[in-house]
């Protein structure tokens, strides 16, 4: 408040309160952009006093980007800083002599695509928290630079992703949220009362879930830190426990809608009756809560106490608040606290997580990749967004029939394609104006045919692709069906791998 008093006149308080709809104005709405971009302050990290108190005190109430380019331009390590602000605002100033120290090293990585985790988990671990920027390349194909280094992000994506490690649950909304460790298990390694010895297999197990999530936060960290798209859309309510946010009971619902709709019910209940409702509408599908027989334990393991000696304590009308909040907390916090703990700790190898502290859960997703939504892929915007080059402009037949099909793809068609153009199968933050370089469809022509051999028609070729440039290689194909078969054609047998780009 007293920063704030030294800067804002006394009408912009009142009884101790900051008026936000005084404050707000007071900033340079259309300046923010380019105070951020501004050469002078990066490099002084010299921002105006009011501009550094609502960035500090009141991110929320700026806009998403300027929060986004804030972390970049203001809040990670020196180097990052500096490569991010002049990919940003597209000056080579890294080549200057007078800006040498902050440019980057780059380091080259071999990895394997049938050891994809395995290599993954080396690699990260030895990565983390290093001064340097890394391009991956797969061992035995021919692709370099930047296309590569995104389909390895993606494809550990993918592989982090497969059901034979049981790392995650789809959400209600589609994110991920981490399966539950089995309540047994959490017990046993929880309590020393009557604890069994686990097998060597469940050793194993867990040994293995945690360095696959320590592998994950460092990943994800890497990612923020070198401005990676990622295919991992982890739950906001996720995101909420790494934080160490606190969680409510109407969250479950949105993990688990069946457990989620009883707890729901129940919670209702207990609200109806401090409203004083009549008895009738007191009841859990028409039966007394009383008379359900439950206990303070888990659901369908009543060794597991939610609560000490939960197993002799039951669930009543009068207590029914606090079994609902136990239950969730356990649900929503204790089966899932040994994967979050060693997701910190891989994140923190890297960045601390107070960098996430000027976003909410529900837009950390939002800073790896742009949400699957039909507007990027509208005619209108792929009209905007994706240019011509080299053989075809914005009349040219071809060029039209690809932005038709694109603008009907369905969703792994979509996720496909940007696969095999740019490496990623997602759109970067900014959608397709957020590539860098910006997508191009550029003419594919027949090579030279041997002496007194026919000529390969374009009809007869396949698109081909360059993901470090975003360059889509594409034959003047003679109709819309021709062009929709071979592209089609194309991200059914080539989904990955650079041996024919």
């Amino acid at each position: 408040s007293s920063i704030l008093r030294s800067i804002l006149p006394a009408e912009a308080f009142s009884k101790e309160t900051v008026r936000l709809p005084e404050l707000i104005p007071r900033l340079p709405a259309h300046g923010l952009d380019f105070q951020l971009l501004d050469t002078q302050m990066v490099i002084s990290q010299g921002l105006p006093p009011l501009t550094t108190v609502i960035l500090s005190f009141l991110p929320s109430v700026l806009p998403f980007h300027v929060r986004r380019q804030y972390l970049r331009s203001y809040i990670l390590p020196p180097q990052r800083r500096l490569q991010n602000f002049a990919s940003a605002t597209r000056r080579m100033i890294l080549e200057t002599e007078s800006l040498r120290i902050f440019s980057m090293a780059k380091r080259k990585v071999q990895v394997e695509r049938d050891r994809l985790l395995e290599n993954a988990v080396n690699h990260f671990e030895s990565i983390g928290g290093k001064p340097f920027s890394f391009e991956f390349e797969f061992l035995g194909e021919e692709g370099v630079g930047p296309g590569p280094s995104r389909e390895y992000f993606t494809v550990i994506c993918h592989a982090l992703r497969l059901p034979v490690h049981n790392m995650w649950r789809k959400t209600s909304d589609g994110s991920l949220f981490p399966s539950p460790i089995d309540p047994l298990d959490l017990r046993e390694f929880k309590h020393s009362s009557n604890r069994r010895r686990p097998k060597a297999d469940d050793e194993r197990d867990f040994e293995k879930l945690h360095l696959l999530f320590r592998l994950t936060g460092t990943m994800v960290a890497i990612a923020l830190l070198d401005e990676r798209t990622l295919d991992l859309p982890l739950s906001p309510i996720f995101w909420r426990l790494v934080l160490d946010l606190p969680v409510t009971v109407a969250d479950i619902a949105l993990v688990d809608r069946e457990l989620g709709e009883v707890i729901l019910e129940l919670s209702a209940i207990s609200h109806h009756k401090r409203q004083g409702a009549p008895p009738e509408q007191l009841l859990f599908k028409g039966v007394p809560i009383e008379d359900l027989g439950l206990t303070f334990t888990f659901p369908g393991y009543d060794e597991i106490d939610i609560v000490p000696n939960g197993i002799s304590k039951a669930v009543t009308l009068a207590n029914v608040d606090e079994y609902v909040s136990a239950l969730a907390h356990y649900w929503l916090v204790e089966t899932v606290k040994t994967q979050v703990h060693y997701f910190r700790e891989g994140f923190r190898k890297v960045l601390p997580l107070e960098y996430l502290a000027h976003f909410l859960p529900t837009e950390i997703g939002l800073l790896f990749a742009e949400p699957d939504e039909d507007p990027h892929w509208s005619l209108e915007e792929l009209q905007r967004s994706i240019l011509p080059a080299y053989g075809y402009n914005e009349e040219s037949r071809t060029f039209k029939n690809l932005l038709k099909l694109m603008s009907k793809f369905d969703l792994e068609q979509r996720r496909s394609f940007l696969l095999f153009v740019t490496g990623s199968s997602r759109l970067p933050p900014g959608g397709f104006s957020g590539l860098h370089p910006h997508l191009s469809v550029v003419k594919k022509l027949p090579n030279p045919a041997p002496k007194g051999a026919r000529q390969q028609t374009a009809d007869e070729m396949l698109p081909s692709v360059m993901t470090c440039q975003n360059y889509l290689k594409l034959p003047d194909y003679s109709s819309y069906e021709i062009l929709s078969q071979k592209i089609l054609y194309v991200l059914a047998e080539c989904p990955s791998g650079f041996q024919f780009s």
